[in-house]
Order: structure tokens, then sequence, then C-alpha cells
């Protein structure tokens, strides 16, 4: 199998910056996977901050639900219970359960509700 050239720093640099400067969290994540030298370690100070962005941008793109197992993936979480603890500090709403769901991979994401929560959660630590 043939090697893929490795990005120069320069240029990746230049990739990260466009895809926090376009929202593109996917983009941002697929870099952050691969950076030459020792910008990975830059780019630990952004996940949180694209993550959040993400999240955003997922809710109010994807309707009625999503599954956190989708979020795990997506946001390049290290496991569920990080996701999780993520979520609920962000106000998550999960949706009613339909059927007999009994895995963590199964609960679902009321978007709506989940952005609404999410505004009124902002704004209250916005006053403290």
């Amino acid at each position: 199998h043939e090697r893929l050239p490795k990005m120069s720093a320069f240029n990746h640099a230049a990739q990260v910056v466009k895809s926090l400067m376009h929202h593109n969290y996917a983009s941002f994540f697929e870099l952050y996977k691969n950076p030459p030298h020792l910008s990975g370690y830059l780019m630990d100070f952004l996940v949180q901050r694209v993550r959040i962005s993400g999240y955003d941008r997922i809710l109010a793109s994807f309707r009625p639900t999503v599954s956190i197992s989708f979020l795990t993936k997506k946001l390049k979480f290290y496991d569920h219970q990080e996701t999780n603890e993520f979520i609920r500090k962000k106000g998550v709403v999960f949706a009613p359960a339909s059927g007999h769901r009994t895995s963590v991979d199964s609960l679902e994401i009321d978007c709506k509700a989940s952005i609404r929560n999410s505004s009124s959660h902002n704004r209250e630590n916005l006053l403290l």
C-alpha cells in the first residue's frame, strides 16, 4: 500500500485555522488525528471550544433526535462517560424512550428541547 505524503506543519496549521474559521468540527478532528511534530499539544487547547461549537451545530442540524454514540464518534470523545459529562453540563434533554432501550448507545437527545435548555443554561451562567 502507498504511504500518503505527510502534510507540512505550515499547511497543517493553515488547514486548522480554516476549519476553525468555518466552524468545521469534522475537518478539525480529522486534522487532530495526525498532527505534525508537536502541534497536537497546541490543538488540545482548542478541542473543548470545537466540541461546544460542533455540539451546537449538530443539535441545530439533526432533528428530532441524535444519539449519544453519534456525538461520541463525531466530536471524538474517548468514551460515553466523557460524552455524558459534556452533555450534562450543556443541559441536555433526552427524548422520551420508544421501545426498550437498554444501553447508553441507544439513548437519544431531543435536539429542539436541548437547544432551548442550553440557551437558558448559558444565560444563567452569564449572570453568575
